[in-house]
């Protein structure tokens, strides 16, 4: 036993656990600070400049969907001409 009582295994559990609690408000601290500036991030822009926002978003949107669509299609087609020509479908 050493003369100064210096256990270290409480030491290491008392600097983890403040190490953890400075992290944990940390964290906290900016998820705060991220919340708020989300919450005022839309106060700057007035109604037109929101409406044109959600139109292109829609727009953007539908294209998506459309390209999606597209692709299945040509998926569906490539997988028919790999059967054929794996010759399980009548070539047609």
């Amino acid at each position: 036993m050493s003369h100064t009582n210096f256990n270290t295994g409480q030491f290491t559990a008392g600097a983890v656990s403040g190490s953890l609690a400075v992290a944990g408000a940390f964290v906290g601290a900016v998820q705060a600070a991220a919340q708020l500036n989300t919450a005022n991030a839309w106060a700057r822009y007035d109604r037109n400049q929101i409406e044109k926002f959600l139109n292109l978003s829609e727009l953007l949107r539908e294209h998506a969907v459309r390209r999606a669509e597209a692709a299945e299609e040509e998926l569906a087609a490539l997988k028919k001409l790999a059967l054929k020509r794996a010759g399980l479908l009548a070539r047609g």
